[in-house]
């Protein structure tokens, strides 16, 4: 393996541990620091490094498994608010979990 390889290698272990932590974590809406300490990395290499690999910062990546919770609950006939309890911060996920389902 040369060297390129083995950096890309360990750049990926590395964001697997973050995708992890984050799945693992999501109610809990880690910052971007505590995120990026699991990882050993500064918040900023971090953050340019997932961006790169994911496609989507970690934080809109955290947003997303919020989102994903949330509408899973919902098929499961969960009210709105009872979600919105369920998935954390009540007025912020109100919000993402209207706009998600198409309400104004």
């Amino acid at each position: 393996m040369n060297e390129s390889s083995a950096i890309k290698n360990v750049t990926y272990r590395r964001i697997e541990q973050a995708i992890g932590f984050l799945e693992a974590n999501w109610s809990a809406q880690p910052s971007l620091k505590e995120i990026a300490a699991q990882t050993g990395l500064s918040e900023f290499h971090f953050n340019r490094l997932f961006t790169q690999w994911a496609g989507i910062s970690p934080v809109k990546f955290s947003h997303v498994l919020t989102r994903e919770h949330a509408k899973a609950r919902l098929l499961q006939g969960m009210s709105i608010l009872d979600t919105a309890y369920d998935v954390g911060s009540p007025g912020r996920a109100v919000s993402t979990i209207s706009s998600s389902v198409g309400m104004p």
